[in-house]
């Protein structure tokens, strides 16, 4: 089975209670316990699925915002994580630009302006802190490149298709105890060879996308990661 693209959330519930023979939802306030089910764990299910692979489409940078104080004493600074971080690839330097004042001779600087990211961070550089945190001793600020929440409007056709064999892989055991029909679908989600659910949608993320307006030393400092 393979997904058009979807627009909501119940549409690829639906899609995933489809999988497992069970009758499909109009919204998560409806009293059936699919619905119920759905409703408490949705969001996370959905979030396991992206943090499970690098998907391109779902990576993207952002300068992170300084805060006044830092909860961890051992840490100098924090900075607010993005709202929609589901999992953090790098943390990056600021890399900033000097503006000069050529009036004078020689040109002094009479401020810096942000750029881009520049060099990346060693891990034992930083804490995350409460979820939405990254305390350091950096004091000029930094970039995460990281896999955001993206809208399911924006999914490829694979990565519905796997998230929902995901969920329904899920489901089995709570809907119906169907625990034979689970093994069947991880078997068909996961099994060796280039055709399973997670592997297609692995292949056509590296194909078709790439992320958005990266700053080239950014990517290199990715690249060099691996």
């Amino acid at each position: 089975m393979v997904a058009t693209t979807f627009q909501t959330k119940i549409q690829v519930c639906n899609l995933a209670l489809s999988l497992i023979g069970a009758k499909g939802i109009e919204s998560f306030s409806d009293n059936s316990r699919e619905a119920q089910c759905l409703d408490h764990n949705y969001e996370l299910w959905v979030n396991q699925c992206f943090a499970k692979y690098p998907w391109r489409f779902a990576m993207t940078a952002a300068q992170c915002t300084k805060q006044a104080t830092c909860p961890i004493p051992q840490w100098k600074y924090s900075y607010l994580l993005p709202a929609d971080l589901i999992a953090i690839d790098g943390v990056f330097l600021n890399r900033v630009n000097p503006i000069y004042d050529t009036s004078t001779n020689p040109p002094k600087i009479v401020r810096y302006e942000n750029a881009m990211a520049g060099d990346q961070v060693n891990w034992k550089e930083y804490k995350l802190f409460a979820g939405n945190l990254l305390c350091t001793n950096i004091s000029d600020g930094v970039w995460v490149q990281y896999k955001k929440r993206v809208n399911e409007s924006m999914w490829p056709s694979t990565f519905i298709n796997y998230v929902a064999y995901y969920i329904a892989i899920q489901l089995c055991p709570i809907i119906g105890r169907q625990f034979d029909l689970q093994k069947q679908l991880i078997a068909y989600t996961y099994g060796s060879g280039s055709n399973s659910i997670y592997d297609t949608a692995c292949a056509d993320d590296v194909q078709q996308y790439v992320p958005d307006a990266f700053d080239p030393n950014l990517l290199q400092a990715s690249r060099e990661m691996y």
